[in-house]
């Protein structure tokens, strides 16, 4: 008997797990049942929340055309002030007619001098054209020359100076001398003041005894820090002629100069050959033998 009945709950315990086993995906339906639930309720939501917004944004767009209607009506209203008061302004503003001319001339005056008038306009007109015409007459002719031949303008040559008949002059601080260029030398003319001054180390031995030698012949006398010629002395060279009047060494071919300021070097290379080739005699023989 106790086989019966353990047999008999063996059997009800494999038919209550057969039924378990049956009932689970029925259970599992029930499980998923709440999870569709809530997905419907979401999207719900979502659209819920989607009208509010698209209604919270068609109220502001409202609001912001009534601020832009106002805000043109407000413009609108101060360009029709602004063209009031413009129009107002043009009105008080006063235009004052301009004169009329003064007629108070007589007519038959005016008849009579206008004649002369012209005449004489179309006279100063015609003076003037010709004026001009004179004076671009020149300008005109050289143009045309300078289109078809070119303009040499020839420099100025300088005036030759005879070297004969020149007259140079030696001058500095207390020096005041002048000479002639001859064909025996270059002489000192009468008058002429040179400095007072016979050290040998700036003259030379030479110019010393030649200077020594005219004041004992009177050519020559001294006054203070001066020394006078009394009458003209001739000089081998220039040079020794301006070295006697300066007391010192220097080219008598740069320092006698002539009023113009050309120097005796320049004056004697303008002259022709033929007059170049003379020769100089030595006046200090004729001083030594006297």
């Amino acid at each position: 008997m106790r086989l019966g009945i353990r047999r008999h709950n063996l059997v009800g315990l494999a038919a209550i797990f057969i039924a378990l086993h049956i009932t689970m995906p029925a259970g599992a339906a029930i499980s998923n049942g709440p999870i569709l639930t809530n997905a419907i309720a979401a999207e719900e939501q979502r659209i819920l929340l989607f009208h509010q917004a698209e209604q919270s944004y068609q109220e502001q767009l409202r609001v912001g055309r009534e601020r832009y209607k106002q805000k043109q009506a407000q413009r609108a209203k101060v360009i029709a002030a602004m063209a009031s008061e413009l129009q107002a302004r043009q009105q008080t503003v006063m235009i004052q007619p301009m004169r009329a001319p003064d007629t108070s001339m007589d007519v038959s005056v005016l008849s009579q001098l206008s004649p002369v008038l012209a005449a004489l306009a179309i006279g100063l007109i015609c003076f003037a054209c010709g004026l001009n015409r004179l004076r671009e007459q020149p300008l005109l002719e050289t143009k045309r020359q300078s289109i078809f031949f070119p303009v040499l303008v020839p420099e100025p040559e300088p005036a030759v100076v005879s070297l004969a008949d020149a007259i140079f002059f030696c001058k500095d601080s207390g020096v005041d001398g002048s000479g002639r260029s001859t064909e025996e030398g270059f002489m000192i003319l009468k008058g002429s003041i040179g400095r007072n001054e016979s050290a040998s180390s700036n003259l030379g031995a030479s110019v010393t005894s030649f200077r020594t030698k005219m004041f004992d012949s009177g050519v020559i006398r001294e006054k203070g820090d001066t020394i006078i010629f009394q009458k003209d002395q001739l000089f081998p060279t220039p040079s020794m002629a301006a070295n006697t009047l300066l007391g010192r060494k220097t080219n008598g071919w740069l320092e006698w100069k002539t009023k113009d300021g050309m120097t005796l070097d320049t004056v004697q290379r303008m002259q022709p050959k033929v007059a170049t080739g003379r020769t100089w005699k030595n006046p200090l023989r004729k001083l030594q033998a006297g």
